[in-house]
């Protein structure tokens, strides 16, 4: 395997293997600096933290790292639903999956914080805190944030699934792009298009993008070992990023 590459390069990495960024509490300060610290790229889903824990979190890691990580981000939808949700939709949902979540013995979620997901505060608590790398899913971000996160030494990746969206990306300033295909074992990340509209073999898509775009591709979903590393980057991949296997 090629260990160098435009994105090993430009992300200051020793391999060319970011970790997905999970979310909903399923990541660690301690995994995302191991994976870092042995060269890969660490990343940390952050969508349902509050500014505060957004600081609290980067302190953790770079307590435990001085090596590139990526904080992440999900810009929000143009009209979310979210925005209209009120607390008897949630207890209506509420009712229907308890029977569930007391047969698992699991607690059953609170009604959404939606002062812990604005998008503003959680982007300047990033801005702040000066990861290396802040990651984007679902859209980009406005020209100016991308711009301004350049100005403060942070670098920028944003998630496409279809090529225009990748195309979308690189006009829009962002550094490097993750080319999101269609076994992702997470979320759909389209947003140009309805997410089955928007389902591409990875490597057919990370084929299209490379010809596409001048900025590094970075091929998401499937790849889980060695040789799968070893055949994205053959096709014009400058890293992978892999979720599931982590």
């Amino acid at each position: 395997m090629c260990n160098k590459t435009p994105a090993t390069e430009l992300l200051k990495i020793k391999y060319p293997i970011v970790q997905g960024p999970f979310g909903g509490r399923k990541i660690s300060a301690k995994l995302v600096s191991t994976v870092s610290n042995l060269g890969g790229m660490g990343s940390f889903g952050l969508n349902s933290y509050a500014p505060e824990d957004i600081l609290r979190i980067d302190k953790e890691i770079k307590n435990l790292t001085k090596k590139p990580y990526a904080l992440n981000l999900w810009v929000p939808l143009n009209d979310d639903p979210l925005d209209h949700y009120k607390e008897e939709d949630f207890e209506v949902l509420r009712k229907v999956f308890k029977p569930y979540f007391e047969e698992l013995q699991a607690p059953i979620p609170d009604f959404p914080n939606k002062g812990m997901q604005n998008f503003e505060l959680q982007m300047e608590a990033i801005s702040e805190a000066k990861p290396p790398v802040a990651s984007f899913i679902y859209d980009i971000p406005a020209r100016e944030i991308i711009d301004e996160l350049r100005k403060r030494g942070i670098l920028s990746m944003a998630t496409s699934t279809i090529v225009e969206e990748a195309i979308m990306i690189e006009e829009g300033g962002v550094d490097l792009v993750v080319a999101s295909g269609a076994a992702a074992g997470g979320h759909r990340a389209s947003f140009l298009r309805p997410p089955e509209e928007s389902l591409i073999n990875t490597h057919l898509l990370t084929r299209q993008i490379v010809e596409e775009i001048s900025i590094p591709v970075i091929a998401a979903r499937g790849i889980s070992n060695g040789k799968d590393i070893a055949d994205i980057l053959k096709i014009g991949a400058a890293a992978v990023q892999m979720g599931t296997a982590f």
